[in-house]
């Protein structure tokens, strides 16, 4: 192989590198806009879990493609995952998108925090934890 070759090769692999690097981010962005998109289409339809997955996504896939994390990893993405749902959520109450019912009283933007903060909260448990569970054997995760 010659040295274009070569250097081309490095460039590929230091590019699947950094794209799978990302992939637990866009794939919680991804969700969130899916959920905005809807949100936004349909503002008296409450869209429940959305906030949930949103939130749980960024830590579950990092686990599904690396395994086990630290604490401190663990820590980030959820927190990631968390500020993405939260920012989502803000912005959707102040286009005034979330008129539709709640399945917990009060309104649909305070279940949607809430929703978040669990997603998040069971995010950073699945990213930690030893075993991958039901969710992640089911992904095809092996146990750390």
């Amino acid at each position: 192989m010659n040295s274009a070759g070569a250097v081309q090769a490095r460039w590929v692999v230091h590019l699947r590198h950094r794209v799978r690097a990302h992939v637990p981010l866009l794939t919680s962005v991804t969700i969130t806009t899916v959920w905005t998109g809807l949100a936004l289409r349909s503002p008296t339809l409450t869209y429940h879990f959305a906030p949930l997955l949103a939130a749980a996504a960024w830590p579950v896939v990092a686990r599904a493609a690396r395994g086990r994390a630290t604490v401190a990893v663990g820590l980030r993405a959820a927190g990631g995952g968390l500020l993405v749902a939260v920012l989502a959520t803000a912005e959707l109450h102040s286009l005034d998108a979330l008129r539709g019912p709640a399945l917990i009283g009060g309104s649909a933007t305070t279940e949607a925090f809430l929703n978040a903060a669990v997603g998040a909260a069971w995010g950073a448990r699945a990213i930690t934890r030893r075993h991958p569970g039901l969710v992640l054997r089911a992904l095809g995760t092996p146990p750390s």
